[in-house]
């Protein structure tokens, strides 16, 4: 929270610096404008005038930033919630069973929900481009996967070949999301910026 507080501080001071000078030069135009056509009776509203006009453009300044800060804290929730169930996934070898770490298989299914299942795929189209939604919707289907496939189920399963094809699905999916979570960054980093929305 520092940082955000000292970003937003120094995004204001500058907005007022520049505010200041800019409203300092126009009050000066004005009055020599208004010195060359002799209505020097206009020049208080003028000055009041600019004064206004530098406060609104503060208004519009600081909305702008508010907007960009909230956004980005949204995505960075959402990437956050990506890189823990990718986490989750490979740390457990899918999802945790619900007898031996049932706190950690309620974490599992929170977090995908809210950022790629649900409620929180649709929130993260409205926040990211089509290839974050893209990687979502394979988040969803290797979900999918690891829920219909629980490792007792696996067990449970008569060998008949089934056993290993699974197991095979099971590896594959998890190197994935390994490369998922290596990839990450590069991913996410244009959502992720400063500079611009």
């Amino acid at each position: 929270m520092k940082f955000i507080y000292k970003f937003l501080s120094e995004l204001i001071n500058r907005a007022l610096e520049n505010v200041i000078k800019i409203c300092g030069v126009s009050i000066l135009v004005g009055f020599i404008f208004l010195w060359f056509i002799a209505k020097l009776e206009n020049f208080p509203t003028f000055c009041v005038s600019v004064v206004a006009l530098g406060f609104s453009y503060l208004a519009y300044y600081n909305s702008r930033e508010k907007f960009r800060l909230d956004l980005f804290e949204k995505r960075y929730e959402s990437y956050r919630n990506c890189m823990k169930f990718c986490s989750y996934l490979i740390q457990f070898g899918g999802l945790p069973d619900y007898e031996k770490d049932s706190d950690a298989r309620k974490d599992v299914e929170l977090i995908a929900a809210q950022s790629f299942r649900g409620e929180g795929y649709h929130l993260a189209t409205f926040l990211f481009g089509k290839d974050v939604a893209e990687l979502y919707g394979e988040l969803n289907k290797i979900y999918a996967f690891f829920s219909a496939h629980p490792d007792y189920v696996i067990r449970q399963t008569p060998d008949n070949g089934r056993v290993k094809e699974i197991m095979d699905m099971k590896f594959e999916h998890i190197r994935y999301m390994n490369d998922i979570l290596n990839r990450m960054p590069e991913i996410f980093s244009k959502y992720m910026n400063f500079s611009r929305y």
